[in-house]
């Protein structure tokens, strides 16, 4: 391997790696890859039965938000309006049951997501230091290392929240959103059509907001890119500026003394 000062070579250096990572970038701009999540999940069978009871967990804190809102409907229509202190006695204690139920079924579906995750994070990344272990010196040479640490911190870090945390939140969401439908619909069919009105409104604002916030991160990323470059192109600029100085004053410094030792 050579190395020349002011020399260029194709796809070598700084700027052949960052115009070469972006060119990729646009590659590889996909909101969801099938084959990347499954190959993912392989780092998820370990840990079935934990994730088996965090999906348990998630049901009982789903369940008990729908049903909390209930007996608050039942204790202020029922017992508080008749004034019946024995059974608003009766239905606070089933309602602080429902609160303490809730916070255990949601402290155990965090603490089982957090530890999954935390050890799933261990075996990728130390899969990928391996990995890029046994790559060759010729990868190291023409891709940044800076991009390389960050695919390896960030966008693991990424799909990890998103295979061990994202995929149980969703499916608790819309056990939620579900239910509240349906509730809605049982109490009073009228109300909640009428409230479904708004629904494609939201729907129209969450597609162009999420558009438009897809677009901004775009270009931001590209913008950083391009001081990426300039910057690089500043750098060297200045290395060779400093090269030249320094071979400059070298120059004068061995004149001086040829100089004096022939006085």
């Amino acid at each position: 391997m050579s190395f020349g000062i002011g020399v260029s070579s194709s796809g070598l250096g700084p700027r052949g790696a960052m115009e070469s990572f972006a060119e990729g970038d646009g590659q590889r701009e996909q909101i969801f890859n099938q084959h990347v999540v499954t190959r993912m999940l392989v780092y998820l069978r370990p840990y079935t039965k934990m994730m088996a009871v965090a999906f348990v967990a998630m049901l009982a804190d789903s369940g008990l938000t729908l049903l909390i809102p209930y007996l608050l409907k039942i204790t202020v229509d029922t017992y508080i309006a008749q004034g019946d202190e024995a059974g608003l006695m009766r239905i606070s204690l089933w309602t602080a049951s429902a609160f303490i139920g809730l916070y255990i079924a949601n402290r155990t579906q965090q603490y089982l997501l957090s530890l999954v995750g935390q050890r799933m994070l261990a075996s990728l990344r130390r899969d990928l230091f391996d990995h890029l272990q046994r790559l060759s010196l010729s990868y190291h040479d023409t891709h940044i290392v800076g991009v390389t640490v960050s695919r390896v911190m960030n966008d693991v870090a990424t799909i990890n929240d998103l295979l061990s945390q994202g995929v149980i939140t969703l499916i608790g969401d819309m056990f939620v959103l579900a239910g509240i439908i349906v509730v809605m619909l049982i109490m009073n069919l009228r109300l909640a059509l009428l409230t479904f009105t708004t629904l494609p409104l939201m729907l129209l604002m969450t597609i162009w907001f999420s558009r438009r916030a897809r677009v901004a991160f775009r270009e931001t990323h590209q913008r950083g890119q391009s001081g990426g470059r300039s910057g690089g192109r500043y750098r060297r600029g200045a290395s060779h500026s400093g090269v030249w100085a320094r071979g400059h004053h070298s120059g004068e410094f061995q004149r001086r003394q040829r100089s004096q030792s022939s006085g």
